[in-house]
């Protein structure tokens, strides 16, 4: 997942920042249109790289992975932005593999809570995103799984276990996320009200 989420980063940086102004004959320095492309391919390698991460299989050794496109028996659809597809969606992420495992090969819910989140708001912040049939999907099944991780996983309750521990930093790219999706207005009502729970409690609990 080290690719999607150095895209994710991408995304996120370049997309809100205006385009330089430079000259044209200018080789060392990216045109607007050469920043725009660099965008919407990034935004591509983030949607093909969201997976349903399996533990059980990363336990023993053989990474259990369902890469790419969209989820059996979803279609996007553009321009519903603020739909309640978040809500129904099947929940899938993109797992952030960082340094720490709480089990031998798993990683940690606090790594694919934040990674998951990142590349969201990376999609979010992508031009073009409210009329992008896989963004938008991708988006809705990745809030998806936030959502359902933060009040279903013990292993992301609020606390701190006095070790490395990673929750933290997944709770606060969730904060950032769903802050940022509901100031664009981009959940529908019932996804909006669990959103919106949520906030509060990971900002009770950071």
């Amino acid at each position: 997942m080290g690719r999607a989420m150095v895209f994710a980063a991408v995304v996120s940086v370049f997309a809100l920042l205006p385009a330089p102004r430079v000259p044209a004959q200018d080789p060392k320095i990216p045109s607007d249109q050469e920043v725009k492309d660099a965008i919407a391919r990034a935004a591509e390698i983030i949607v093909a790289e969201q997976e349903s991460y399996d533990p059980a299989h990363d336990a023993k050794g053989a990474r259990g992975r369902s890469a790419g496109g969209e989820a059996a028996g979803e279609k996007g659809e553009p321009g519903k932005g603020g739909s309640d597809r978040a809500a129904t969606s099947a929940p899938r992420e993109w797992p952030y593999e960082g340094v720490y495992r709480v089990a031998p090969g798993i990683i940690p819910p606090g790594y694919r809570v934040g990674g998951t989140a990142i590349c969201c708001l990376a999609l979010m912040e992508t031009p073009g995103f409210g009329t992008n049939a896989a963004h938008r999907a991708a988006f809705d099944r990745g809030i998806a799984f936030i959502l359902d991780t933060l009040a279903k996983d013990p292993l992301m309750e609020a606390g701190f276990l006095g070790t490395y521990d990673v929750r933290g930093w997944g709770h606060a790219y969730a904060l950032l996320t769903l802050l940022r999706a509901l100031e664009l207005k981009q959940l529908g009502e019932a996804t909006t009200k669990l959103a919106t729970e949520r906030v509060r409690w990971l900002v009770d609990g950071l």
